[in-house]
């Protein structure tokens, strides 16, 4: 699966270093930021077995709104 990096996500990338990056790094980068989410997610769901990933989405969404 190839994910596309807009503008939008390249800007939110490239604040998380002080690197220069270029369009090969943005794909090692956000690959790492998508497995790191993964295994947060997959932590939080091992820690609490009674939560779905639509409780974590629902949470989020209820935190941020």
């Amino acid at each position: 699966m190839k994910i596309e990096i807009d503008d939008d996500l390249r800007d939110k990338v490239q604040t998380l270093t002080t690197l220069h990056l270029a369009e090969p790094e943005y794909s090692y980068f956000v690959d790492f930021l998508a497995r790191v989410g993964y295994a947060t997610v997959r932590a939080a769901l091992q820690q609490h077995p009674e939560l779905t990933f639509g409780d974590l989405v629902m949470i989020r969404y209820r935190n941020r709104h």
